[in-house]
């Protein structure tokens, strides 16, 4: 290649920087007007990610508003459910595990072939307890649309940065909640407050999280089926406070009983389950046969990469890469099918168990039980004081005292 010289040299060096301006500031230009295109429409309401959150889809024909994908949904709600009951989020992805639910990634990847994540740490997609907790601090869950979070540093670095918590933009009720206000506040809640699980137990305490010591403002702690004053556990500054857990269950069950209209009124999204057990029931067994049918693709996949090998249309490694990558997945689907058919088997079971009792799922029944689920939806905080007096801080602004 010839190096051009004398004038049209200098005349090159003059045209190069010039074309590079030019470039530079088209490429900046752009940038603006996509950035303001994305802000204006995060102002009005309407979706601009790539993907759906899980738990959602897009609507056919309005591929800028979210609809609820009811499958995704239904976990959803579960795990909304099964933190309010006390479990770490260890647990509840260890539960949505062992009962064959595929972790979003998966799914997304089941429903739509070219999805792709930043978040994947593992070949086989599994749940953890930071998919879980992601989950419960999304408030797209409450139909809250909150966009924007994150943003490159310029045009020419792909970088990305968390934005201050005050510039992200949020619009409400943009879509149709797959959880309610009052449960995503609980959650919320309890995640500042330190829960533990008791010994050889899946759940926290029934009052974990909720009880205080009075004069100290420290959690009272559980020893021997008795609450004391944590400070005075450890350091001995406060009075005990001691009460056994039964006698303060039948005190606070008891004002709760008195009120259970109110409770229902104001806490009804995060007591009553599913009542049609047949709808949801089928909704599951419509996802069962979208995992057996991609198990059986997998399969047919992984017996067809060898006639193609013998062909010599691939090579010897990209064979063996083909048929372990075919055989994992298939593997693991057929893994997934076989335990989401046995969760699907404990839900009939659990049907026709609430088809013979009154009709279903009764209020009155959690109350009997003295399910934390109830607790923690009707009562804030329950304060001890060493006078053996007890305040009830209920959610819906009936406080007891005794």
């Amino acid at each position: 290649m010839l190096l051009p010289t004398g004038a049209d040299a200098s005349q090159l060096r003059l045209i190069v920087p010039f074309k590079n301006f030019v470039n530079d500031s088209y490429c900046r230009d752009i940038s603006i007007k996509i950035r303001a295109v994305q802000r204006l429409k995060r102002l009005e309401g309407r979706y601009a990610g790539a993907f759906a959150p899980y738990g959602y889809r897009k609507k056919p024909d309005d591929k800028e508003k979210l609809i609820p994908d009811i499958y995704p949904a239904y976990i959803v709600r579960k795990i909304f459910i099964l933190r309010i009951c006390g479990m770490s989020l260890k647990k509840i992805a260890q539960n949505l595990e062992d009962s064959g639910i595929l972790p979003p990634l998966a799914y997304k990847r089941l429903t739509d072939v070219n999805y792709f994540s930043g978040f994947a740490l593992h070949t086989v997609p599994e749940w953890t307890a930071q998919t879980v907790r992601r989950i419960l601090d999304d408030r797209v869950y409450t139909g809250v649309l909150c966009q924007g979070k994150t943003e490159k540093v310029n045009y020419k670095v792909k970088h990305r940065i968390y934005k201050a918590q005050n510039e992200p933009v949020g619009k409400a009720k943009t879509h149709e909640a797959v959880v309610g206000d009052v449960q995503f506040n609980i959650v919320q809640e309890l995640k500042k407050r330190k829960m533990r699980a008791q010994a050889g137990t899946e759940s926290t305490g029934m009052f974990s999280g909720i009880l205080f010591c009075g004069n100290c403002g420290q959690p009272m702690l559980r020893r021997r089926e008795c609450y004391v004053c944590g400070k005075n556990n450890s350091s001995g500054g406060c009075s005990s406070h001691k009460i056994s857990e039964e006698k303060l269950a039948d005190i606070v069950f008891g004002q709760l009983a008195e009120c259970v209209e109110e409770a229902l009124k104001q806490c009804g999204d995060v007591l009553i389950e599913e009542k049609n057990c047949d709808r949801q029931i089928s909704v599951y067994e419509r996802h069962q046969e979208l995992l057996e049918r991609r198990a059986d693709w997998l399969k047919r996949q992984a017996r067809e990469v060898l006639p193609d090998f013998m062909a010599q249309k691939i090579e010897k490694w990209e064979y063996d890469l083909f048929k372990q990558r075919f055989e994992e997945e298939y593997i693991y689907f057929l893994n997934t099918a076989q335990k989401h058919k046995k969760t699907i088997e404990e839900m009939k079971i659990k049907s026709d168990m609430l088809g013979r009792e009154q009709g279903g799922f009764d209020i009155k029944e959690l109350l009997y039980r003295r399910e934390r689920r109830f607790l923690t939806a009707a009562v804030k905080k329950i304060d001890i004081y060493k006078e053996k007096k007890i305040v009830i801080n209920f959610r819906f602004g009936l406080g007891g005292l005794r």
